[in-house]
């Protein structure tokens, strides 16, 4: 059996800081050429899924951050 290709999926939940939460997700698929290994091409599509979450998480987790300070500050 010959690998042409492998697929990796990352999903986080995040809770946003006011009783609720969203759930991010990447999917990629990397082409494994002759020669390639598997293994490092699969690591590779599940490296950019999260970099992909991670940067789409940002906002999220800003805005969560922002809510706690100024929960605390009402203290």
């Amino acid at each position: 059996m010959k690998t042409t290709s492998v697929t990796t999926h990352y999903e986080r939940k995040l809770n946003t800081g006011d009783y609720s939460s969203v759930t991010l997700s990447a999917w990629a698929t990397v082409e494994v050429e002759d020669g390639d290994d598997p293994a490092q091409a699969l690591a590779a599509g599940m490296e950019q899924c999260r970099a992909a979450v991670r940067e789409a998480a940002q906002p999220f987790v800003n805005r969560a951050a922002a809510l706690a300070t100024a929960q605390d500050k009402q203290s």
